[in-house]
Formats: C-alpha cells, structure tokens, sequence
C-alpha cells in the first residue's frame, strides 16, 4: 500500500515537472519520493527493485548535488544496506567504507551519521563472522554515541550495546552473556513497546544464543511466539519473517520432529526463491537445511524399519533366548 501511495506521488509530480518551464528546483522533490520508493521496496524486502530505484535516484543526486552532498551519502547507505539484507555481504562491506570515508569529509569525526555507519560496517563485520573486529568497534561507538546522546536508553545507545553483548556471545557461548542480552532487552522493551521490531530482533538473537546452549524447548516457544508477531505485523513473505520461520523448522530438526521442520523449511525455501532469486544466500541455506532433515529423517527411518525386523525376529525364531 505505502509502496502503491508513493507511486501515484511521484506520478504526479512528475506530470507537473513535465508542465514546468524550469523545474531545476521542483526536481528534488522528485528524487525525494523516489528515494521513499525505493527505502520501501526494501522494508518489504524486494531487494532487486529497492537497487535499481536506489541506483537511479544516487545517479541522478551526484548530477543534480554532488557526491558528497548529504542526501547522495544517505542514498549510497542505503544501496549498502539492501547489499547486507540481500546476502552480499562482502559487497555491503565495501560500500559502507566507501560511504564512511565520504561522511567524514562532510562531518565531523563523531557525528551521529558517521556512528551510524560504523555499526553497520559491525553488524557487516559479524555477518562475516569477524567477531572480534566487530566487538572491537561496538565498543567504541558505544563509548561515543553516550558522550554524545547523554542517555542510557537512547535508542542507538540501547541497540549497540545489545550487539556488543551479542558480539562477545558469539565469541564466547557463555550462559551470563544471554543473561546480560535479557537485560537490555527489558529496557528495549520499555523504549520501544513488546511488538517492536528492535524488540523482535532482540529476542530473535537471545532465542538463537539459547539455541546453541541447547535450549531448545524454551527456544521454539519463543520463536513460535515471535513469527506469530512477525506475521501480523509485517506479513508472511517479509525477510525477518521468513528468517525466524526457517529458526523454527531448524529448531524442529534439532529436537527430532522432522515433519514439522520439513513443512517450515520447504515454504522458507519456496518464498526465498520467489524473493530473492534461487541463488542468494537465504534461498541456498534454505535447501540445504532441507536436504539435512530429509537424510536425517530417512536415517531414522531406516533404523526403525530395521529394530522392528529384528523384533520380529525374536519374537517368531526366539533368538537371544
């Protein structure tokens, strides 16, 4: 609907753009709702679309501001984000840097923009599982970002150090460290409200860490809990839903219901192929989680029909007797 809203705007303005004699000053407008479109393309997770709009309007504000004028920045941050959403990560690394060496040309060294862009080179840093280099720079942010905003549960202080914490789980695996994530999410919680996605995503990772702690039981409930949000709030075929739903088939493989974790993946790899295309990162872990549970659930299988041969061996020749 927003995306559908956005559209008919930008039909609009450019029909009175077209009737202007000169429209040097109207045409930024233009550009600022194809921005829009293009950062909802991407909420929604139509990653192709969301580059090729974001592309069009970064060509067109390094011809009409510059390449180092704020909003060019913003957009070519944006272009690195749905890089990162999309599975490219390396790529979103590279742009991010880029994007950073601009801001600090045009702001200075601390400025929030900057701070922002240094944790999404961190959350790039974890996607590649470079751990230390991550937590190594959450923590001077974290140091900045409450020199700057004064306050302990400003929105950005709050998400950085949850990611700072998780960082070090990831490093670590220690009990404690869960305990401590739980902690700043009941001040997420009291930020943002329990059906926030900041607070979704937060008990998303604490559910993820308590998986690898071999909680699983308390883990699918929570994550059974979180994709019921998820759906209501952002829909079936959204990213963040589709990622908690495989989390559900592949807890569901973990504690040996493998039907159930079938079922989960195979709509998980179904909506993945038709969003992101058959060979993005989602889409390939998707099927190979698929192709683990069907050898792990014929493995069993075959055991079975194996021990109730053999029972029915005992049980008609008196073997072991």
């Amino acid at each position: 609907e927003a995306i559908l809203l956005y559209l008919n705007v930008l039909d609009k303005e450019e029909g009175v753009l077209a009737q202007m004699k000169n429209g040097d000053e109207y045409y930024p407008k233009v550009l600022k709702t194809s921005f829009y479109i293009a950062f909802a393309y991407r909420e929604l997770g139509n990653y192709s679309e969301a580059k090729e709009m974001f592309h069009y309007v970064l060509d067109e504000q390094k011809r009409v501001f510059g390449e180092y004028h704020p909003e060019t920045i913003l957009t070519e941050e944006n272009i690195a984000t749905v890089y990162l959403q999309s599975g490219e990560t390396s790529e979103a690394l590279r742009r991010y840097e880029d994007v950073l060496n601009k801001q600090k040309k045009s702001y200075e060294k601390d400025h929030q923009m900057c701070l922002m862009t240094k944790f999404n080179i961190a959350q790039t840093l974890r996607h590649l599982g470079k751990y230390s280099e991550a937590l190594q720079l959450l923590e001077q942010i974290l140091v900045k970002q409450k020199n700057l905003f004064r306050d302990d549960n400003h929105p950005q202080v709050l998400k950085t150090e949850f990611y700072r914490v998780l960082a070090t789980f990831e490093l670590e695996r220690r009990p404690k460290i869960v305990d401590e994530m739980k902690q700043i999410l009941a001040r997420t919680i009291h930020v943002f409200g329990e059906s926030h996605p900041e607070s979704l995503k937060a008990r998303f990772h604490i559910a993820t860490s308590n998986r690898h702690l071999g909680n699983y039981t308390e883990v699918l409930e929570t994550f059974l809990d979180i994709l019921g949000k998820q759906k209501d709030i952002s829909g079936n075929g959204h990213p963040e839903t589709l990622k908690t739903k495989f989390s559900v088939g592949f807890t569901y493989y973990l504690t040996g219901r493998y039907s159930e974790a079938l079922v989960a993946l195979q709509d998980v790899f179904i909506a993945c192929k038709n969003l992101f295309g058959e060979n993005n990162t989602e889409t390939i872990e998707a099927k190979n989680a698929i192709a683990t549970v069907r050898s792990r659930k014929h493995s069993k299988t075959l055991q079975m029909v194996i021990f109730l041969l053999l029972l029915q061996c005992v049980v008609v020749y008196g073997l072991f007797s």
